[in-house]
């Protein structure tokens, strides 16, 4: 199995909304500057996500990107499904028959990938990341209180 750009971008960019800004909208801008992204790129990605029902958007200043859903319902494989359009062993010719005899081991091991990726959820990396004393950014736009 590899990876596109796309989808690496795509995890990297679920992932930071997740872990740095905990259900407020997220600004390409703040994300680029932080995954080291061009804010273009960025925007391919997001789109996808948000087509396939994984990112929110809100307007205005204080806008930008959120999860739709908590950071545990969402997987590692969902991102890669939204991004790559599936999870799927590059091996040559496998007829996704079971009439050669490694066929049989390779769908197997599609099928294990494919659970490992869905166990992941964007709330364990989040975990793993903290533990791992990774800080999390503060919000780069300021709230204005008036009395």
């Amino acid at each position: 199995m590899r990876l596109s750009a796309r989808c690496r971008y795509g995890l990297r960019a679920a992932i930071d909304i997740a872990f740095h800004n905990r259900g407020r909208p997220t600004r390409v801008s703040e994300m680029s500057k932080r995954q080291g992204v061009s804010p273009r790129m960025l925007e391919q990605v997001l789109a996808r996500l948000k087509a396939h029902g994984l990112l929110g958007t809100r307007r205005g200043r204080l806008g930008g990107y959120f999860l739709a859903h908590p950071p545990a319902e969402i997987t590692v494989g969902d991102v890669i499904r939204a991004c790559d359009g599936g999870l799927r062993l590059t091996v040559g010719e496998h007829s996704g028959q079971a009439s050669a005899p490694a066929d049989a081991v390779w769908t197997e091991l599609e099928r294990q990938m494919t659970a490992v990726f869905d166990g992941v959820s964007l709330a364990d990396i989040c975990r793993r990341t903290e533990r791992a004393g990774v800080p999390r950014a503060a919000p780069d736009h300021q709230t204005m209180f008036f009395i």
